[in-house]
């Protein structure tokens, strides 16, 4: 499951404000671009919603672009004090329809933020709504949270490490950053990688005649950190390579205590037109937190 990448303050499109609260809620989000990318846009998702004081059970329809977003089971009634499961009428693609009784005071949703990458350029998304209908199927209010967009030339790294284990230390082999496009990935991007000084020097790979990028170690408590910095824009293709060692592994690897290695990419400080490509680190290590390999080579026959 993918964590919201942020919690924001969305103003909502009322059209009655007879059964919604508030105009200003806290959303999940999700960015994606326009099928030609020049529009970068952020879909969002109320993860609750207030209610005002009413005497009967309401129909609320809700329906949002399920490429952007995912809703899970269950979800949550407030009253007074205590948490409630509401049921649902109708579910499927996109949408989904509760019957809130009156005692209920606020709804909470499990949203998930999707990640379409590398096919973040979508057409005809459909804005987040939610409809407050009376038993008779009358609208009697409406929210809609309308996508921000943002004029831009939309661009994505990847960053990737190999790792090996040397004296049963896990480090990196080699380590790459690479431009994926559409457009120019910006000079000045930084990424820093976290090792034992166990390695030298790494070797920077040329693009044409001249390096891509700079970088400076420095070194203390046996850990080495080595700062990564492009000199020049990065074309769709174009990868920024560093090459540590080519020997193999050579133990199996002891248990992490203190420092675990690590490559990141810092944030950029322009952030409008970063596609959300997912790949801006890399940890020798599972997602439970266990070592990602044995690495020791496969027998052969």
């Amino acid at each position: 499951m993918r964590i919201p990448q942020s919690a924001t303050s969305q103003a909502l499109a009322s059209s009655g404000g007879t059964v919604f609260a508030s105009e200003d809620l806290v959303c999940a989000t999700t960015k994606y671009f326009d099928p030609a990318w020049t529009t970068e846009s952020v879909a969002s998702f109320p993860v609750r919603l207030e209610l005002l004081e009413r005497s009967s059970t309401l129909r609320l329809v809700a329906t949002w672009d399920p490429r952007l977003f995912a809703l899970h089971a269950p979800v949550l009634g407030i009253v007074g004090s205590s948490i409630r499961e509401i049921e649902k009428v109708n579910d499927g693609e996109g949408m989904l329809s509760l019957d809130v009784p009156p005692e209920i005071t606020e709804i909470s949703f499990q949203v998930e933020a999707l990640s379409t990458y590398p096919n973040d350029n979508v057409g005809d998304v459909v804005a987040t709504t939610f409809q407050a209908l009376d038993a008779d199927g009358t609208l009697i209010d409406e929210i809609i949270v309308a996508p921000s967009s943002t004029d831009c030339a939309p661009w994505s790294v990847e960053l990737a490490a190999d790792w090996i284990c040397l004296e049963s230390t896990v480090v990196p082999a080699r380590i790459t950053l690479t431009s994926m496009g559409p457009g120019p990935a910006p000079k000045g991007l930084t990424a820093v990688a976290s090792y034992a000084d166990l390695l030298p020097s790494p070797v920077l790979t040329l693009i044409g005649d001249s390096p891509p990028a700079t970088f400076a170690i420095t070194s203390a408590d046996g850990i080495r950190e080595l700062t990564l910095e492009t000199s020049r824009e990065l074309v769709t293709g174009d990868q920024v390579e560093l090459i540590f060692t080519e020997d193999p592994s050579d133990t199996k690897p002891k248990s992490f205590t203190g420092v675990t290695p690590r490559v990141q990419l810092v944030p950029p400080e322009l952030m409008v037109g970063l596609r959300e490509s997912g790949r801006h680190t890399s940890f020798p290590v599972t997602a439970s937190g266990s070592q990602l390999s044995t690495y020791v080579p496969a027998p052969t026959a």
